[in-house]
C-alpha cells in the first residue's frame, strides 16, 4: 500500500516508525529504496511501481522532504515503474533506476533539471536487479585503483548485463548463461571484476569477468531439497560472506575464497585494461528475445554443481 517502516532489532512489538496513509507519499507498492548519506546526514530514497520517488529524513517519516515523479519521455511519458535503483558510491544527487519495461534511466534530485536526465535500452524485460561498481583501491598499496561509472542489472528476459553508463547508452556485456528469470546482482564490494547473481532456479552465481564472460566461475544449488526462486543477494562489508533470500523466506549465507575477497594487483590492472576495451554490443532484436512469449536463445556454457570456500548456513 506503499508504507514505509523503520524496525530496531531491539524493539519487540513491530516498526518504531511508519509513514502515515498520504497522498503526498507512495500510494502504490514500494518495490526499491536506499539509504544515501554520512553518518550524520543521511536519508532513504524510496520508489513505488507507479514511478514516484520519494526522498525521507529518517527521524520523520510523517512527510517525504522530497517527491519526484518519474516520466520515461521516450515512451509517451510514461509512468517509470521502477523495480530496483542504485546509487554511485558517495553520491547524493544522481541515481540509476531499473523499469518493468526493461528500461533503465538516470535520475537527478536536485540541480537545474531534477528528474530522469538519461535513458538506457538494452533489456527485454523487466529489470529486477540494479547496482553501481563501487569505488576501490588496492590493499596491497600498489596504487592502483577502479573508479568506474559501472553498473550490472539483471532482468526477466534471463540476462545480466554490464554498462558503462558515462559512455554509452547500450550495454557493453550481455551475459546469456540463464534459462530463468535473474532477480538480483550485486558488485563485490574488494574485487574489481567479480560480481553474484541469483536467480529463478535457486541457483547462485559468482561471475568474475576476469577470468570470463561466457559462465560463472562458481555456481551452487539453494541448500533447500527443492529448487526455490532466489530474489535477493547481499555481500557483507569485508566480502567475505553472501548473504541470499528465497522465495519461502529462508536467508542463506555462504562463503567466498581469499582469492575474491582479498584479490591481487594484478587483479585490479587486468579488469582496468578489460574496462578500457568496452564497446556498445549489438542489440538482439524482438524475435531473439527469451522473456515472455517471444522465443528463446540458447544459453551460454556455464559451470554446473560448483561449490563455495564454505556451504551455506541458514
Amino acid at each position: 500500500a506503499g508504507g514505509i517502516m523503520l524496525w530496531d532489532a531491539r524493539a519487540r512489538n513491530g516498526p518504531v516508525l511508519r509513514t502515515p496513509l498520504s497522498a503526498k507519499g507512495h500510494t502504490h507498492p514500494v518495490t526499491a529504496l536506499q539509504q544515501v548519506g554520512t553518518q550524520n546526514a543521511t536519508n532513504l530514497v524510496t520508489a513505488s511501481n507507479d514511478g514516484r520517488l520519494c526522498v525521507w529524513s529518517l527521524a520523520m517519516l510523517n512527510l517525504p522532504q522530497e517527491t519526484i515523479d518519474l516520466k520515461n519521455e521516450t515512451k509517451n511519458r510514461r509512468d517509470f515503474a521502477v523495480m530496483t535503483l542504485s546509487f554511485p558510491e558517495n553520491e547524493t544527487n544522481v541515481l540509476y533506476a531499473g523499469a518493468e519495461d526493461g528500461s533503465i534511466c538516470q535520475v537527478h534530485l536536485h540541480g537545474s533539471k531534477v528528474g530522469v536526465t538519461e535513458m538506457y535500452e538494452g533489456h527485454d524485460g523487466p529489470v529486477a536487479g540494479l547496482d553501481m561498481h563501487p569505488h576501490q583501491a588496492d590493499a596491497n598499496q600498489s596504487g592502483e585503483a577502479v573508479n568506474l561509472d559501472a553498473a550490472v542489472s539483471a532482468s526477466f528476459d534471463w540476462s545480466i548485463k554490464v554498462w558503462m553508463v558515462k559512455q554509452f547508452q547500450q550495454p557493453v556485456l550481455s551475459l546469456d548463461a540463464y534459462e530463468d528469470y535473474v532477480y538480483d546482482v550485486k558488485w563485490h564490494p574488494n574485487h574489481p571484476g567479480a560480481f553474484a547473481a541469483v536467480d529463478g532456479e535457486g541457483h547462485v552465481d559468482l561471475w568474475n569477468l576476469n577470468q570470463s564472460i561466457e559462465s560463472p566461475v562458481v555456481r551452487c544449488e539453494n541448500p533447500n531439497s527443492h529448487k526455490l526462486a532466489l530474489n535477493r543477494c547481499s555481500w557483507s562489508n569485508d566480502g567475505r560472506r553472501l548473504a541470499t533470500g528465497d522465495s519461502e523466506g529462508t536467508v542463506s549465507v555462504y562463503g567466498v575464497d581469499q582469492s575474491i575477497y582479498h584479490p591481487r594487483t594484478a587483479d585490479f590492472v587486468q579488469f582496468n585494461e578489460r574496462a578500457r576495451g568496452f564497446q556498445p554490443i549489438m542489440q538482439r532484436t524482438s524475435r531473439d528475445s527469451a522473456y515472455g512469449d517471444l522465443g528463446r536463445y540458447a544459453p551460454s556454457t556455464r559451470t554446473e554443481g560448483g561449490t563455495w570456500d564454505l556451504g551455506a548456513a541458514r
